[in-house]
């Protein structure tokens, strides 16, 4: 899925239960539609903000992990500015509407999150500002903007962005991050996958996770990643995620950024719990184990591991 479709998909979900929240999917006949047309704009206005919310959460870990972690993914890194914008163009039509209405019709990309110690951040970039340029290159969404950041050089580099009417140019010093982006999706499955080079992480895992358990769930998406595994291929027969080795990558990952793994199991207790299917696997000749006790099984016998080689050091 391309990250239009991905917004496209995500926005819809949310602005349906955002329609939902507000008690506006039932209306009378007789509603005026005038007012049907004000109240689709006030959820549009909601559905947005709790997107953006939720990419500033899951933009400030991920940015941690994915910089922190940057010498580990070889070659597969660019630069990074921890930001994230959207133009109406990065919606689907059906929401191109109530993209414009969220952004404003200035016909470029709005910054819509932030990571707190991001390059972006540090030069003085606000949400709410327009983006115009991006080391030199002019961009209109932001499929462009990402391209163009992963491009920029260590030193030198700058951004034009749009404040209150007023052009202004911002030296950055982007930093050097695993390219995996992360993309948000309002599945409600606790889950973090990667696919085509991106992890995919959902509204619930972000809803239910503390930082360090969300800090653990993508960097076993990124290790996964890193080790060439295919989601899809999981599906096959006798076809699992190598454990401990993924668990173990991720937990090194985790803490190289400063995450705790202390206690993350609760998320994939609960995730047990919502989704008994990666309990216990019915293939066609037989019952397995699903991914979720291996992982459990796996982060014990990691940990124990490094209490002991922490032990043996002192």
């Amino acid at each position: 899925m391309s990250r239009r479709g991905a917004l496209a998909l995500s926005l819809a979900l949310s602005l349906a239960l955002a329609a939902s929240a507000c008690g506006r999917h039932l209306l009378p006949p007789e509603v005026p539609s005038a007012e049907l047309e004000a109240r689709s704009h006030d959820d549009a206005r909601i559905g947005f903000a709790s997107l953006a919310r939720a990419f500033e959460r899951v933009l400030d870990v991920s940015d941690r992990l994915r910089v922190a972690n940057a010498a580990e993914c070889g070659e597969r890194v660019g630069s990074d500015l921890g930001w994230v914008a959207w133009s109406d163009a990065d919606f689907d039509r059906h929401f191109r509407e109530y993209a414009r209405d969220f952004l404003g019709d200035h016909g470029e990309a709005v910054v819509v999150a932030l990571a707190p110690d991001g390059a972006a951040a540090r030069a003085g970039v606000r949400v709410g500002d327009r983006v115009v340029k991006v080391g030199g290159t002019a961009v209109a969404d932001g499929d462009e903007i990402a391209r163009a950041e992963r491009e920029l050089a260590p030193a030198g580099a700058t951004v034009v962005v749009v404040r209150e009417g007023t052009e202004r140019t911002l030296a950055v010093a982007p930093a050097r991050a695993c390219a995996q982006r992360v993309v948000l999706s309002q599945h409600q499955v606790i889950s973090a996958v990667p696919h085509q080079g991106n992890v995919y992480v959902t509204q619930r895992l972000v809803d239910v996770a503390s930082d360090d358990e969300l800090a653990f769930a993508l960097a076993h998406a990124l290790a996964m990643d890193l080790a060439g595994i295919d989601p899809a291929s999981l599906l096959r027969e006798d076809h699992f995620v190598p454990e401990p080795a993924t668990t173990r990558t991720a937990v090194e990952l985790s803490r190289r950024a400063g995450f705790s793994v202390d206690g993350v199991e609760r998320l994939l207790e609960l995730q047990a719990v919502e989704q008994p299917n990666m309990v216990m696997t019915s293939r066609p000749r037989n019952v397995q184990l699903g991914e979720i006790p291996r992982r459990l099984v796996a982060l014990r016998m990691v940990r124990a591991s490094l209490a002991k080689e922490t032990q043996a050091a002192h």
